[in-house]
């Protein structure tokens, strides 16, 4: 029984550090910067060292204008771009490379 509520108190003790850490405020000045020169509720966008793109609103805090995310984070390094090929009839499509002419 010891055993079980010191595993649960070492568990609970530990979730309760990620939620603290995660309102540990901005560790770059980006979301201010993207609204140097805009106005409230303007619209807003940066990108940060990691390639995550966040676009939103110019909001007041502390005084200063700071973007905030409004919608989903764009993981720009995670993106696919995809081309359009066009098949000539008799040409061969396949996602199987070794199905490919060489």
């Amino acid at each position: 029984m010891k055993i079980l509520k010191s595993v649960t108190i070492a568990l609970s003790l530990g979730l309760l550090s990620l939620s603290v850490s995660a309102h540990n405020g901005h560790g770059d000045e980006l979301p201010w910067q993207a609204c140097e020169e805009a106005e409230k509720d303007d619209t807003c966008e940066y990108t940060n060292s990691h390639n995550d793109r966040y676009i939103g609103n110019c909001k007041v805090f502390s005084g200063a204008l700071m973007c905030v995310r409004n919608k989903p984070i764009v993981h720009l390094e995670k993106l696919t771009l995809f081309t359009t090929v066009e098949l000539q009839p008799g040409e061969l499509q396949t996602n199987d490379p070794s199905k490919l002419d060489k």
